[in-house]
């Protein structure tokens, strides 16, 4: 049987998609533990969050350091005596940068998890943060922002955020030599000492789960941070945005960028789902609107897409796109072209359909697999979905009609609320 590649694949609509089931348990601590058992591997993953991030700091970066500067000493061990354990048992251990929690996560294979639980105990309650090694920290990323410092794309976003959210609002200011140069020994301390417990933290076992392994969890983990509180959350500032558009001189380079934005609401908002569809055809996947006029007709830019970011208190939804300075122009035109589109015309059915099928297709992706699963349920624990069911949250993305999305455009691109950062030569 021959194909006819003149004629693209029938499009299907895929539903009955969820979750596996996990298991919840609890530690000795209190420590609440969400499980999920995968036969088919070998290895195991843990993934141990707290719910502290910039909004927690008494001084910036001071979230960011504390997580990064854990594995570097603890009461029994030194940097270098944790980074030899963790090879010597053939696993890894990562600090993953994220704005508003503290992520670690250890991997290897499940015969040698028990032995890595100690150790991982103990760094998590008695780091050291050794002087010399926060000033390598400091070192390493004052050399490594300079260099970022250098692209348009990176200035661009970070005054699009500063200027979208307000210099004052955590997820909204951007780090300079200044802010790492000031950290000391004492500000992790002090982060470390009010909002590492119990209170704050979460963990995440996915893989092949030995039974010993639990008890050693607890008899580790589950004795961490007895009898500590934390400090009330503090209240998150209310947003300053600075609508209209601002142009940056960048000296030494030859290639142009553009970031438009507008204010959205948070993960939990009912809009959310409608929101993801609206953002995929515009922008979201090489399909997009964005993508088939401005790069494959036009020839205007490389790469152009559009994100929709969701932070404890606010969301936005953003275009950016890296260009020549002799395009930046015509692509901004084309970029609000294809935004008042959407808002005054109805995507067809057919394309619609195709977009669902592909953002529900990607969520079938991400879970094939049960570390890869885990990684779903941890990242809608920690931006606070436990309530919303995900089966719902995927009839409601099947459900989204061509009006809703029009509708859904006139809501939130609005001609007078957007925020506009170019960068050129």
């Amino acid at each position: 049987m021959s194909l006819n590649r003149r004629r693209s694949p029938r499009v299907s609509t895929i539903s009955g998609v969820k979750l596996p089931d996990s298991e919840k348990i609890f530690l000795d601590n209190g420590l609440p533990v969400t499980l999920l058992h995968g036969s088919e591997t070998e290895a195991l993953r843990l993934d141990i969050c707290f719910n502290v991030g910039r909004q927690h700091e008494h001084k910036r970066m001071a979230a960011r350091a504390t997580a990064s500067m854990l594995k570097e000493g603890s009461s029994q061990y030194s940097g270098k005596a944790f980074a030899e354990k963790m090879d010597t048992l053939g696993s890894s251990w990562e600090s993953p940068v994220q704005l508003d929690y503290s992520h670690f996560s250890w991997l290897g294979l499940s015969r040698f998890g028990m032995e890595a639980l100690p150790v991982i105990a103990d760094i998590l309650e008695n780091p050291t943060f050794p002087t010399s090694e926060i000033h390598a920290f400091v070192q390493r990323n004052v050399a490594r922002l300079k260099v970022e410092l250098t692209k348009p794309d990176v200035v661009g976003y970070r005054t699009f955020t500063a200027i979208l959210l307000g210099e004052n609002h955590p997820f909204g200011w951007n780090s300079n030599q200044e802010i790492f140069e000031n950290l000391t020994k004492e500000d992790l301390q002090k982060h470390h000492s009010d909002w590492y417990s119990t209170e704050t933290c979460q963990c995440f076992l996915s893989g092949n789960v030995p039974l010993p392994f639990l008890d050693m969890l607890n008899k580790t983990v589950g004795q961490l941070f007895l009898g500590k509180k934390s400090p009330p959350s503090p209240v998150i500032p209310k947003v300053n945005p600075a609508f209209g558009t601002t142009e940056i001189k960048l000296q030494g380079t030859l290639q142009s960028s553009l970031h438009i934005g507008y204010l959205t609401g948070v993960r939990q908002h009912d809009d959310y789902p409608t929101l993801l569809v609206l953002n995929t055809i515009l922008g979201g996947f090489f399909g997009s609107r964005l993508m088939t006029n401005i790069r494959e007709k036009l020839g205007y830019t490389y790469h152009i897409q559009s994100n929709l970011d969701t932070y404890p208190d606010v969301g936005s939804l953003w275009i950016n796109a890296e260009l020549s300075p002799d395009y930046l122009n015509p692509t901004r035109k084309e970029i609000f072209k294809e935004i008042n589109l959407l808002k005054n015309k109805p995507v067809s059915t057919s394309f619609l359909k195709m977009v669902k099928s592909y953002l529900i297709g990607s969520e079938l992706n991400a879970l094939d697999g049960t570390l890869q699963a885990m990684e779903v349920i941890r990242e809608r624990a920690m931006e606070g979905l436990g309530i919303i069911d995900y089966a719902t949250e995927i009839e409601k993305i099947n459900s989204v009609s061509p009006f809703q999305i029009q509708e859904m455009a006139n809501k939130y691109f609005s001609q007078d609320n957007f925020t506009e950062v170019w960068v050129t030569p």
